[in-house]
């Protein structure tokens, strides 16, 4: 989006909004017209709802993958897997039940969103 060269962390970008938009239901970012979806990535950082430690180890590694400059995203995908499998699972608990902040957490975010996403 910016003219600079593509490599595999533009690649990273794309998993991470798949990443969010797998498990909010959302895409991170929106825009009405192209530009706006451009302004919007480049200034308004997406954040997944919750202040538990568990969310906040989770939404830390998604914005590595959506960092505007690639220069700090994950090097690659196998370093980012490291990082996000594990940071899904902690959220999911260590039962793997619904009694887990990512599951409550983003259920909450369902609920109360009133916006309306013209990509789904």
């Amino acid at each position: 989006l910016t003219g600079g060269d593509v490599d595999q962390r533009s690649d990273i970008f794309s998993l991470g909004v798949i990443v969010i938009k797998t498990l909010t239901g959302r895409r991170p970012f929106s825009g009405k017209t192209f530009q706006e979806l451009i302004t919007t990535m480049m200034s308004r950082p997406f954040h997944l709802p919750g202040s538990s430690m568990e969310m906040k180890r989770l939404d830390a590694v998604l914005q590595k993958c959506l960092a505007v400059e690639k220069e700090k995203r994950f090097d690659s995908v196998a370093e980012m897997r490291r990082e996000l499998i594990p940071a899904i699972r902690f959220c999911l608990g260590s039962t793997g039940g619904s009694s887990g902040h990512l599951e409550s957490d983003l259920a909450i975010t369902k609920k109360y969103d009133t916006t309306e996403d013209p990509g789904n």
